[in-house]
């Protein structure tokens, strides 16, 4: 859920313990699967754009190429979507990617978007699930982050349940956000705000 409303300020959160995390299943509506390369891109294109959270669809193919292709031989262990079996459609997809925001490389949770007409099934929480046991599977280690801003207050409602953990620190590389400390605690003020009061109506 994307709530345009609010303000727009990005944050960043952090897991440090990732043998902790929920074992959410798939919906038995769905099924997993892997980057193919015939279609992945297609397929993320799509779903990006019919999440809501990128409005502009012409944009979205070269955001792709910018975002993945530099290393594209790791899609297929790291770029995860689900799959509605009735239709075989893309729906859901999240990335076990890396990024460096403080000059180094680290693995982060990027792009977690599910199509607006499947939300509220889950398919958030159990992509998590998978892809934090990709993490193991792929023997990757070290702290995993991610980036997202208050208006997905919702989304980040699910990544603390799995442990991830508000980011109050120096400023990562090239956020060149005004007064970074002060916004994020403005951030995190409405954001917590907004949860509550999104939980209260659930």
């Amino acid at each position: 859920m994307i709530d345009r409303t609010i303000p727009y300020i990005p944050i960043m959160m952090v897991k440090r313990d990732m043998d902790i995390f929920p074992d959410c299943a798939l919906h038995p509506a769905y099924e997993f699967a892997f980057f193919a390369p015939e279609t992945g891109k297609a397929d993320w294109v799509r779903v990006q754009f019919l999440s809501g959270q990128i409005e502009d669809e012409k944009i979205i193919g070269d955001l792709f190429d910018r975002e993945f292709m530099t290393d594209p031989g790791l899609l297929p262990n790291q770029m995860l979507f689900v799959r509605e079996k009735a239709t075989g459609e893309a729906v859901a997809s999240a990335s076990l990617w890396y990024g460096d925001p403080f000059g180094y490389k680290q693995m982060r949770i990027h792009w977690v978007a599910t199509h607006v007409d499947h939300q509220g099934k889950g398919l958030c929480r159990a992509m998590l699930s998978r892809l934090m046991k990709r993490y193991h599977e792929l023997g990757m280690t070290g702290d995993v982050f991610l980036f997202s801003q208050t208006f997905s207050y919702a989304a980040i409602s699910i990544y603390q349940d799995f442990g991830f953990e508000r980011y109050l620190g120096d400023e990562p590389i090239n956020w060149h956000v005004e007064n970074f400390k002060e916004a994020q605690t403005q951030a995190w003020q409405l954001i917590d705000e907004k949860i509550a009061a999104y939980k209260k109506k659930a």
